[in-house]
């Protein structure tokens, strides 16, 4: 018998399949293209696509379930919440900042505590300076102040030297206009002259004028000054409480009036006033003037009137007095 040389008929489905490579055939490969999923030929495009280009980036996906399915939206969400942790060296950094800014604080703090134990110390030193020398010399001031007070101002001071009104009459910044006339006053104790004080009235402190008032002028001595800014009437009794004396029937300047020591009083007040005020005016007390007998603290002034108080013994004749011009 004799070997047959047939081979055995393939099957249809096979024979179709196959190449003569050994390689799957056309239908073949058509079907598994069919059957590939999506994620498949995403897969298969990642791997072309790092191949191809041989770099490490991070997988791009192309296909259309890959951007919108839920899969991809749950690990986009994920990553956006987790936080990122900061470098190793910036901890280090960090911590480094913080014992800088410790040191930093501690040495202010340092500097703070020092200015402060300065500050009292200057403190100290300034109360031990006002102990040793400014509180006696503060002492000293206000002793001097009240010395000062005292001699201007205090009780044994005249009332017009204190600038304090008296008896309704103020002590005022200019002479009065209103009423202005002159009387002469002269004074003597056992027959000797008492002069009077030019500035009575006159206050040289805080500079005022009393509306009864003298001036030191040369021959102008014992004129008393009659200025007010009204039209009252005056009597000598107040003017002697301006200057600061005694006038009483019973008293005169401390001077007690008694049987032995007796108080004689002249009063002369001329009807003739001056024709041609320019010049001085002369006042002569007749001979037989007769003496003042009623309270001579209730004689009252009157222009260019001459009066003349004289306590004891001997008695001076009442002297004629000269006016200065514009008197």
């Amino acid at each position: 018998m004799g070997t047959s040389t047939k081979r055995p008929k393939s099957k249809s489905g096979q024979s179709a399949g196959k190449q003569t490579s050994g390689k799957p055939g056309a239908n073949q490969q058509a079907s598994g293209a069919a059957k590939t999923t999506p994620d498949a030929a995403v897969s298969t495009s990642k791997t072309t696509t790092n191949a191809a280009s041989g770099a490490k980036t991070k997988p791009v996906t192309t296909g259309a379930k890959a951007s919108t399915g839920p899969a991809s939206a749950t690990v986009v969400s994920k990553a956006a919440q987790t936080p990122a942790r900061p470098p190793s060296g910036r901890l280090q950094t960090n911590k480094r900042d913080q014992k800088r800014e410790a040191r930093r604080e501690e040495f202010s703090r340092k500097i703070e505590e020092r200015r402060q134990q300065r500050e009292r110390e200057r403190r100290n030193r300034t109360l031990k300076r006002w102990a040793l020398f400014g509180l006696p010399s503060v002492a000293a001031v206000v002793i001097v102040g009240i010395l000062l007070y005292n001699t201007f101002f205090g009780p044994q001071v005249a009332p017009y030297l204190r600038g304090a009104p008296i008896d309704g009459i103020s002590c005022d910044s200019l002479e009065g206009q209103v009423t202005h006339y002159h009387a002469h006053l002269q004074i003597y104790v056992n027959g000797q002259q008492v002069p009077i004080p030019g500035d009575v009235g006159r206050q040289s402190i805080t500079p005022c004028f009393y509306w009864l008032h003298v001036h030191s002028d040369t021959g102008d001595e014992g004129v008393i000054h009659i200025e007010s800014p009204n039209k009252n009437t005056f009597d000598l009794r107040q003017f002697f409480d301006i200057w600061g004396q005694t006038l009483s029937a019973t008293n005169l300047l401390g001077h007690k009036v008694d049987a032995a020591h007796k108080l004689t009083v002249y009063v002369y007040a001329t009807d003739q006033q001056p024709s041609d005020p320019s010049q001085p005016f002369t006042v002569t007390p007749p001979n037989d003037l007769k003496p003042y007998t009623d309270d001579p603290a209730k004689i009252p002034l009157k222009a260019h009137e001459l009066i003349v108080l004289e306590y004891g013994t001997p008695l001076v004749p009442p002297p004629a007095w000269s006016f200065l011009p514009n008197e």
